[in-house]
């Protein structure tokens, strides 16, 4: 009988959290930027833990989670923006409505 061991290989853990953190990202605007942030650091470090052990299950969560970091970065400051740029699009037009 062989015996297997559920140990992760060096870096699997950081691939996984990446994913997870990039994908938490789209669906939480405000914490999305801090989450997609933690995503490209834990992305990068896992690609580059991955490659150097030659494991490429690991560089490609790397990879996976960096670009989905990147793309959730984006959605994120994006949202964030149009949010502030709602917020103060209201506040412009409730004083010009009380100025008239």
């Amino acid at each position: 009988m062989s015996e297997t061991t559920n140990e992760l290989t060096p870096g699997m853990a950081q691939g996984i959290a990446s994913c997870v953190c990039a994908a938490l990202g789209f669906f939480i605007p405000v914490l999305g930027l801090v989450l997609s942030i933690v995503a490209i650091v834990l992305g990068g470090k896992a690609r580059k833990i991955g490659n150097a052990n030659g494991h490429d299950t690991v560089a490609t969560l790397g990879l996976v989670g960096l670009i989905v970091g990147w793309v959730a970065l984006a959605v994120a400051a994006f949202a964030v923006l149009s949010l502030f740029g709602l917020i103060g699009g209201i506040g412009i037009l409730g004083a010009l409505s009380g100025a008239l």
